[in-house]
């Protein structure tokens, strides 16, 4: 049966919303040492007051006569988390800050980011013979036609790159020269490595922080307790809060109950209460605006008391329906 939408403009004077616990428990004859333990079902619990107008009782009746008792369904709101959030903290924004696109694999170039991309040596690279190191002491590097470039060691020896670009240029055009394990921004085509003139491949080593510079933030998937986030600028903290909700599927709601923080591939873990109990649905990130599919609990809901001039109350109480 589809969930009733909850109507716009009904709003209670008072609210519980929570989720109940399911535990089991036993207390001992001889000691009173209570143990207990969780059990599956934990779901979403409310109890709304409602005092409402004439116009918008009448409403609130047929609200409650077409859920039929607890045998309809209601997508209830969490009046408190009605405000939506959205996580505007992405990927692509950092790597457009700091001016890099960065790698998923740390160590090649074999990820779909073609040209463009920068690979960023953050260590002195190890490479034994200091005619074929790129950081073995102080060396000058500059820009040759279209199709490559010479580096020079310290000994003036040249070191030959294809197809790749060095943006070794100061803002007055004069030639950058490095000192021993300074930062290295190379632009290199896919594809492509550096080699020596006799023809060697230059080795090089990546920092640990590179990774795929492209992501806006995203409710990727989840299991259990735990919701996966990627596309976040990385080592960020307190991306979503304790005490935030979250929606992951048109009728399941969670309760966030720890900050959360990305790590450096922007990605993150949500723990959240109470489980998964449906397919997480792809989405864009953002919190609040939670809404639970759930049922009356009884199926004397209807019942309104009415007074002068016309103010009647209802008391709903629901338990969220589980699939």
């Amino acid at each position: 049966m589809t969930a009733t939408d909850w109507p716009e403009g009904l709003y209670p004077v008072g609210q519980s919303f929570y989720i109940r616990a399911r535990t089991s428990s036993f207390v001992s004859g001889l000691t009173g040492q209570m143990q207990a333990r969780g059990r599956k079902g934990s779901r979403w619990v409310a109890v709304l007051d409602f005092r409402l107008p004439k116009n918008k009782a009448a409403v609130m009746d047929a609200l409650i006569a077409g859920l039929s008792g607890p045998s309809g369904k209601l997508l209830v709101p969490d009046f408190r988390r009605t405000k939506v959030r959205t996580v505007t903290d992405s990927m692509d924004a950092y790597a457009a800050a700091v001016g890099l696109t960065f790698f998923d694999d740390e160590y090649d170039f074999n990820d779909m980011t073609q040209d463009g991309g920068f690979l960023c040596i953050e260590e002195s690279v190890p490479l034994g013979l200091e005619e074929n190191s790129l950081c073995g002491g102080v060396f000058d590097a500059f820009l040759f036609g279209d199709d490559g470039v010479f580096l020079l060691t310290e000994n003036g020896d040249e070191i030959w790159g294809e197809n790749v670009g060095i943006p070794f240029l100061t803002e007055r055009g004069d030639f950058l020269t490095l000192e021993e394990g300074e930062p290295l921004d190379i632009g290199m085509e896919e594809g492509f490595g550096l080699e020596a003139e006799n023809g060697d491949d230059i080795l090089f080593q990546v920092g640990g922080r590179f990774f795929e510079g492209a992501g806006q933030p995203e409710l990727v998937g989840g299991a259990w307790n735990r919701l996966a986030i990627d596309g976040l600028a990385p080592w960020i903290e307190g991306i979503l809060f304790a005490g935030e909700g979250i929606q992951t599927s048109p009728e399941r709601g969670h309760l966030i109950l720890f900050d959360t923080v990305t790590d450096a591939n922007g990605y993150g873990q949500v723990v959240i209460a109470p489980v998964i109990r449906e397919a997480v649905v792809r989405q864009s990130l953002k919190t609040g605006g939670v809404k639970v599919v759930m049922r009356l609990i009884d199926d004397d809901s209807g019942f309104n008391d009415t007074k002068p001039p016309l103010i009647s109350t209802y008391q709903l109480r629901l338990e969220e329906a589980l699939p």
